[in-house]
């Protein structure tokens, strides 16, 4: 009796999971529209399993995407600038420009990238959000809940906007679960604030850029620092907080006169 061919026949979705055969296309799409906490470990063995053996490289770049979701493996990055910035110009990345840096985001994997652009002093402090980190994993700042975003960290770039096309450092970051970005005069809770100040940190140059906001249980939101360029730590002797608490003489302890603090909260 000659084999059957398997490929010929559409393989139902309960068998396929029970024989821990790879994904089909059409489960692999039904996946990629699920709520990731809702997809199982063994759904996650499948995808890891389909990424070995696919011989099809679209399937293999979308079950990619939905392991990085997972926290399963690391993003592919972009390797130079302009392929970051073609990104966003091509409508793949958001794009949110700053003072010192821009920042892009992928929301469809939810990391960002932090680039300082070429003339800004700030360039050569390309690890200083990482003191986020430290934040974020601090129990007493709502009770360690965002620790597991403390993913602040740096990759390296070929800069082809420089004629000699150096390697730097760009920032690169996980992005918050339901954050949202705070309205160009919206004022950050003074508590938030002296929170930070109780924890061993100095605080400045805050205003609504620097800062998201996540609603959480109780119906009322929580503030995020997403910018840590410009906070400095108590008891600290680095350059940074040398600058901060220059900066708190010279303009106050907020700056832009306090005017982005709400003093009632």
């Amino acid at each position: 009796m000659t084999g059957v061919n398997m490929s010929l026949f559409s393989v139902p979705s309960p068998i396929r999971g029970m024989l821990n055969m790879n994904l089909s296309s059409r489960e692999l799409a039904k996946l990629c529209c699920m709520d990731i906490k809702k997809i199982s470990n063994k759904d996650i063995k499948r995808l890891d399993r389909t990424l070995i053996s696919t011989p099809s490289l679209f399937k293999r770049a979308q079950v990619k995407r939905l392991l990085v979701k997972l926290d399963q493996c690391p993003p592919e990055h972009p390797k130079t600038v302009y392929e970051l910035i073609g990104k966003a110009n091509g409508g793949l990345f958001q794009r949110f420009e700053g003072t010192n840096r821009d920042v892009f985001i992928d929301n469809d994997i939810g990391v960002g990238y932090k680039l300082f652009k070429v003339n800004s002093t700030w360039a050569k402090y390309p690890r200083s959000d990482e003191r986020l980190n430290d934040i974020y994993r601090n129990k007493y700042f709502y009770n360690g809940i965002y620790a597991n975003y403390a993913q602040f960290g740096s990759i390296e770039m070929i800069d082809d906007r420089q004629v000699d096309k150096p390697k730097i450092l760009v920032g690169v970051f996980k992005m918050i679960d339901g954050a949202e970005r705070l309205a160009p005069d919206e004022k950050i809770p003074f508590s938030v604030l002296l929170n930070l100040e109780l924890l061993g940190y100095m605080p400045f140059d805050v205003k609504p850029e620097n800062f998201v906001k996540v609603k959480n249980s109780s119906g009322n939101y929580d503030y995020i620092p997403i910018d840590s360029k410009q906070i400095g730590l108590y008891r600290s002797e680095s350059k940074r907080t040398f600058h901060v608490e220059k900066f708190r003489q010279n303009f106050g302890a907020y700056d832009y006169k306090k005017m982005f603090v709400d003093y009632s909260r």
